[in-house]
């Protein structure tokens, strides 16, 4: 009679879940416990410094973007100060001129001579009464009448001398535009130098007074009376 052989005993296995299996197979493996879905969550290193760089790049842009217009705005309230300063010279140019204008006209109205009236003529004594008549007491008067009257002299306001010919005509010119009366150049020291000579007038009271008006208002420095050559 055959022996028969004792039941084989299995070793008794236990539940495992899957996760757990997993772990433990992973863990066995030396792949440092943590699954290729954790490594590729995990963010390189690199990353945070990228974000930064970005950050600082939009904040310069930002930055330039505000002092560009900044500088714009400066630029653009420099050229209105500019053109409000060029209008307000503009303005003060014409009525320099104006003034300018207004005081040649009354400096010419105050310098020029008044006409001086035309004497009336003596008229002459009839054939009759030069005739044979007996001379009277107003003889001396009528011969007196007849003679030819005095020679009038005329004054000159004498305003600079210059060794220059041509200078003392530039300045004669001048002062003729400016206050309107007659102008001339004479020449004094055998020519060595010129006299610029302006006006003309009657009596040498009324050349005083044109002097003083015209050293008076700066038209120039110095006027002294002269008398006109002939």
């Amino acid at each position: 009679m055959d022996k028969q052989d004792p039941p084989v005993e299995r070793p008794s296995t236990s539940y495992m879940s899957p996760k757990l299996r997993e772990k433990l197979e992973g863990g066995g493996g030396g792949g440092g416990g943590r699954t290729p879905r954790e490594d590729s969550d995990q963010l390189p290193p690199w990353a945070g410094l990228l974000v930064v760089v970005l950050l600082l790049a939009a904040v310069a842009v930002v930055g330039m973007g505000i002092a560009h217009s900044n500088a714009e705005k400066k630029r653009l309230a420099a050229v209105a100060h500019s053109d409000s300063l060029k209008a307000a010279a503009f303005a003060d140019s014409v009525a320099r001129v104006q003034r300018d204008s207004l005081r040649a006209d009354s400096l010419r109205a105050a310098l020029n001579p008044k006409p001086k009236p035309k004497p009336t003529p003596t008229p002459a004594p009839t054939a009759s009464a030069s005739k044979g008549a007996p001379a009277s007491k107003g003889a001396p008067a009528t011969a007196a009448a007849a003679a030819p009257p005095a020679e009038t002299r005329h004054y000159g306001l004498a305003v600079g001398e210059y060794l220059d010919e041509d200078k003392a005509n530039s300045e004669k010119d001048r002062l003729a535009t400016a206050t309107g009366l007659p102008g001339r150049v004479v020449p004094i020291d055998k020519g060595a130098s010129f006299r610029v000579i302006i006006g003309s007038y009657d009596s040498k009271s009324a050349a005083e007074k044109a002097a003083g008006d015209l050293s008076g208002k700066g038209v120039v420095n110095e006027a002294q009376v002269t008398l006109l050559p002939k």
